[in-house]
């Protein structure tokens, strides 16, 4: 019977207590809102308005402040979590092997392609691909010597060349640095480009310069 009683106390608690604390949350919310909104405006609006016409607008403005500033702290706690939540998945995908590794390079291909990583396209350059006389875009994805470049023994580039009209594939290709012409035209501008599949042309694509 103790038990029970007991139980059923601290189970009263746990459903009371998160009603009382925002009841008293609510409350300290009001009471500062009415220290610095409530009593300047029916200070200004106390002289023009008869009766209690000044002291109803000024608590519906107090009311209203109320409801937005505990939206927005929802908001901004909703925010939060979805933030943790996300975080949470990616490293959670991140851990896994192989998978970490093909989410990791989709995610910074991805930010390329959205303009938030946009260091990871260097340049664009044109380069004669498939075959000699063919003309296809390229970005430079890296200047490093990598394992590769150091086999072929040449000064080589990393170029990712998209496809038309879906840039989110391509091929990687080493390309030695003279058989490569680095263009004026932004990164924005030639994946315009080649969404457009030639459509929308930069006013620049024909100008071509090589690296000093």
């Amino acid at each position: 019977m103790l038990a029970k009683i007991r139980n059923s106390f601290f189970t009263g608690i746990a459903i009371t207590f998160p009603i009382l604390f925002t009841i008293a949350i609510v409350k300290f919310i009001v009471v500062k809102i009415n220290e610095m909104v409530l009593t300047p405006l029916l200070e200004t609006f106390g002289p023009y308005l008869q009766g209690g016409y000044a002291l109803f607008l000024a608590r519906s403005t107090v009311f209203i402040l109320v409801v937005v500033v505990i939206t927005l702290i929802g908001f901004a706690a909703r925010l939060l979590f979805l933030n943790k939540f996300f975080e949470f998945w990616e490293r959670f995908l991140t851990g896994v092997p192989m998978v970490g590794k093909i989410y990791t390079a989709i995610k910074q291909i991805s930010n390329a392609f959205l303009g938030q990583g946009r260091s990871f396209f260097q340049k664009v350059v044109l380069l004669e691909y498939p075959r000699k006389g063919l003309f296809a875009i390229g970005f430079v994805t890296s200047m490093e010597k990598g394992e590769v470049e150091r086999r072929i023994n040449q000064d080589t580039i990393s170029v990712f060349v998209p496809t038309a009209p879906n840039p989110t594939s391509g091929f990687y290709l080493s390309v030695p640095r003279s058989d490569l012409r680095f263009l004026d035209m932004s990164v924005e501008e030639a994946f315009k480009l080649i969404i457009s599949s030639g459509a929308i042309t930069p006013d620049d694509l024909l100008k071509g310069k090589d690296p000093d």
